[in-house]
């Protein structure tokens, strides 16, 4: 599996920067084409983007091992976007200024959206390695950016799904409001639990549950 994730990594970027390289002007020095990376080393983000980090850097590693991509070296930039959005937008932009040819953005649609909508201005492809929420596409961000992740959608069914199937007739949903992530979890969990179960009223607050009981499981 970790195989599969690795190699589909160094296909998503080297197809990333064939999309971008097309009629582009050649990289400053000419020899190396720069991939930005707003990622978080800091702060409550970094748990998930530093990985992604270090994948994203073994990547390219093979990637110029193999000879590069249009007979040029990748060189990949990474800025601390301090697990703040603000500072994500003014980091891709300085990734920008800076020549990249493509931007890799945190792994969360509040703190990578902003990258994506500056690498969607300046005509770039933007790539987040997990971002989850469905909102992360080309419908609210253009139609350069992408995820490697699936949405938060499949996840809640999944969840919802497996719950029936452990034969569980009540489920309590505590749901933290405080990235779109969560939020979202708990939304597509519930909308698949009353899909498939029956129908209930049920609504939560941030760090507030109660339970959702069907009256019966159809047969």
């Amino acid at each position: 599996m970790k195989r599969s994730l690795f190699q589909f990594l160094v296909s998503i970027l080297v197809l990333s920067l064939m999309l971008t390289a097309c009629g582009a002007q050649p990289a400053a020095g000419g020899d190396k084409i720069k991939i930005g990376a707003a990622l978080c080393l800091t702060g409550i983000q970094a748990p998930l983007d530093e990985p992604a980090l270090k994948g994203a850097q073994v990547a390219v590693d093979d990637i110029n091992k193999k000879g590069g991509v249009l007979g040029k070296q990748l060189e990949l930039i990474n800025l601390d976007c301090k697990s703040d959005p603000v500072t994500t937008g003014n980091v891709a932009v300085q990734l920008i200024d800076q020549g990249a040819k493509a931007i890799i953005a945190p792994s969360d649609f509040d703190f990578g959206g902003p990258a994506s909508r500056e690498a969607q201005k300046a005509g770039l492809v933007g790539i987040s390695p997990a971002a989850s929420s469905p909102f992360y596409g080309s419908k609210a961000l253009g139609d350069k950016q992408f995820t490697m992740s699936m949405w938060n959608t499949t996840m809640g069914a999944a969840a919802a799904q497996y719950a029936r199937e452990q034969g569980w007739k009540t489920a309590y949903v505590v749901t933290d409001d405080f990235i779109q992530y969560t939020k979202d979890l708990g939304e597509y969990f519930t909308k698949a639990w009353e899909d498939e179960v029956a129908q209930l009223c049920t609504r939560k607050n941030t760090l507030r549950a109660r339970p959702i009981s069907p009256p019966s499981w159809p047969a």
